[in-house]
């Protein structure tokens, strides 16, 4: 090949290159999710935007989907989801029925399942809960002379030295 013929051969396959490169990035794909959930023994109950199944042991399983699924089915051995890229699928798994599940879907398509105070499938959204806290070392012993009641405490953690090869906290309301 003489250096015209190479020169506009490589000038062929740059331009070539240019627009697939081009036509690549200014093509927008589209893509799509499935979601499956397989189990030998299924009775599925669907609804626009999920599907669940009631299972052994009195519990509860399914998919729920933020917006509108391209399809959504169940049979006797698995419940499937389509969905497009960008929606979300929330896998449930929970004691209790369809039902309690159906309670909370419509967080989901309101868009704050998940900035509810305690999102949840499978148990009610309480606007208090209780929180205990408990700690637990090898080598600290921690205890109280006194039952602390709800409500906000100042607490006090004093070192009583050590028993039995372990140190000694006492934790009392301030």
């Amino acid at each position: 090949m003489g250096k015209q013929t190479t020169f506009a051969f490589l000038f062929s396959v740059l331009v070539a290159l240019l627009f697939l490169t081009q036509s690549t990035i200014s093509v927008s794909e589209k893509h799509n999710v499935t979601v499956a959930l397989v189990s030998s023994s299924l009775s599925p109950s669907a609804g626009p935007d999920y599907v669940l199944s009631a299972m052994p042991e009195s519990t509860v399983t399914g998919i729920v989907i933020s917006g509108e699924p391209n399809s959504i089915t169940g049979d006797g051995a698995q419940l499937s989801s389509n969905y497009d890229e960008g929606k979300k699928a929330y896998l449930a798994y929970t004691r209790g029925s369809a039902t309690d599940i159906e309670k909370r879907i419509k967080l989901v398509r309101n868009g704050i399942f998940e900035t509810a105070y305690n999102p949840s499938f499978g148990f009610p959204i309480a606007g208090k809960n209780t929180v205990e806290i408990g700690l637990s070392y090898d080598n600290i012993d921690f205890f109280q002379e006194e039952i602390l009641h709800p409500g906000m405490h100042r607490l006090l953690i004093h070192n009583d030295g050590s028993a039995q090869g372990k140190r000694r906290l006492l934790v009392r309301k301030e």
